[in-house]
């Protein structure tokens, strides 16, 4: 038991192999071994309980023949020793997860250090990441380092991992710069996960070498802003989440180039608008999330780039209305839209959604007026059938006007805004037309400024 101390006495390990020969007989005094179809495919499972002073060494040099998928994971491993899977040189994913790892030799990982692609040390004790710059990870690809107790990361333990592309630090106690990111070899990194630590700020210099990062997660840190968005290394973005942060504005010009971006995740925080949505670059966007925020309204033209939206969550908050046009479109073919826990006026403005209790895929929600009770059907109020949305828009440059709809904007301006754009009246057609007019409204009754 040199090389490979446990905590257990009796433990598993579970071994995958597409390939088993006859000659490479299962150690039947320790293991019991079965083939198993996955994926249409044969695999041989081994399941070896480890009596007292047996040790994994011996079992595990004792397999000569290819195999894909190394499992030791909830055995109580503490440390893992030099030289520990130097016979196992075909191991291509290696599972070390929810162990007690405290430990790791500068060579535990020699044999599988070339051909090894995933690695999963999640749910461990780690302090530091020094195993990491003794080999030569050339075709390692992701990296689980979630719930271990890494306070920093040096810079340069990342310096050897040429094809990393996911790199997952959730729940660790990491805060400062993201400077161990500053590595040439990490021009392959696309998807980042820094949930639950303890970052105030991020800045574009610590991704210096990362030139096509895909997703960004930070939720549940500590960070002020996020402006750091509006840096072009971050224009190849598809999905960016920072929930429950101290976020109390975003600029909209953060998205300005966000043109393959997918979805947004921005729950939990202190926003007070939502003016980003109108941006002209997401056209990609399928997903947003702005839930337990501030926001006292949408912009009319919300999402009038995509037509691919197909979940919108923005449930408590201090939404009074909807701009109707802006979501009809997306409504009766989304899969998930929630508006529940705002106080929503029903009133008119509201009747295209099917009931004015309807105002959440969960319908768990009420008014925050009594003029309709839960029973209530707009048609019994005879609302009326509401004016046809016109498609113009502001994001083909040819068009200088738009068109929104009349009883969302007469709705919206019942809320106290500042610098909001409105419109001028279009009787004939039942809308208004936009002419860029910027005033602040007051109240209901502020003074309405027309275009001359």
């Amino acid at each position: 038991m040199d090389n490979l101390h446990i905590g257990l006495i009796a433990c598993c390990i579970i071994l995958q192999s597409t390939v088993w020969a006859a000659t490479n007989a299962c150690p039947s005094n320790i293991c019991q071994c079965r083939e198993l179809e996955i994926a249409s495919r044969l695999e041989t499972e081994v399941i070896c309980n480890i009596g007292d002073n047996k040790g994994y060494v011996p079992v595990l040099k004792s397999f000569n023949q290819p195999i894909s998928s190394l499992y030791l994971s909830r055995i109580e491993l503490t440390r893992l020793g030099n030289l520990t899977f130097q016979r196992l040189s075909s191991v291509r994913e290696l599972y070390l997860n929810d162990n007690d790892l405290i430990r790791i030799e500068a060579r535990a990982f020699t044999g599988i250090d070339s051909t090894i692609e995933l690695l999963d040390l999640q749910h461990n004790r780690l302090r530091n990441l020094k195993f990491l710059t003794t080999h030569n990870f050339a075709q390692l690809r992701t990296l689980l380092l979630r719930d271990n107790q890494l306070t920093a990361i040096t810079p340069g333990s990342l310096s050897l991992l040429p094809a990393l592309e996911t790199l997952n630090l959730d729940e660790n106690k990491l805060s400062g710069r993201l400077d161990f990111l500053q590595q040439p070899s990490l021009k392959s990194l696309a998807d980042i996960n820094l949930d639950a630590n303890r970052f105030t700020e991020i800045v574009p210099e610590d991704f210096v070498f990362i030139n096509n990062l895909r997703s960004l997660l930070v939720n549940r840190n500590q960070l002020q802003d996020i402006n750091f968005l509006s840096h072009p290394k971050f224009a190849q973005l598809q999905g960016f989440s920072a929930a429950y942060n101290n976020l109390d504005d975003v600029n909209q010009t953060l998205f300005s180039n966000k043109n393959l971006l997918k979805w947004i995740d921005l729950t939990g925080n202190r926003l007070t608008n939502a003016d980003f949505l109108s941006m002209c670059s997401l056209k990609r966007l399928e997903e947003v999330y702005l839930s337990y925020n501030r926001i006292p309204y949408l912009p009319l033209d919300s999402f009038q780039a995509t037509n691919t939206l197909s979940i919108f969550a923005i449930d408590n908050n201090l939404l009074q209305t909807l701009p109707r046009c802006a979501l009809l479109r997306f409504y009766p073919r989304m899969q998930h839209f929630d508006i529940s826990n705002n106080p929503m006026q029903c009133n008119c403005s509201l009747s295209w959604l099917q009931s004015p209790h309807d105002i959440s895929t969960d319908r768990h929600s009420e008014c925050a007026n009594i003029e309709f009770t839960t029973t209530d059907t707009y048609q019994t109020h005879q609302c009326g059938d509401p004016p046809a949305c016109l498609t113009n828009n502001s994001c083909d440059p040819a068009m200088s006007y738009k068109y929104v709809d009349y009883e969302s904007l007469t709705s919206l301006a019942n809320i106290k805004l500042e610098h909001k754009t409105l419109v001028s009246e279009n009787p004939s057609a039942g809308y208004r037309e936009a002419a860029s007019l910027t005033i602040v409204i007051l109240s209901a009754y502020s003074a309405i400024l027309f275009p001359s």
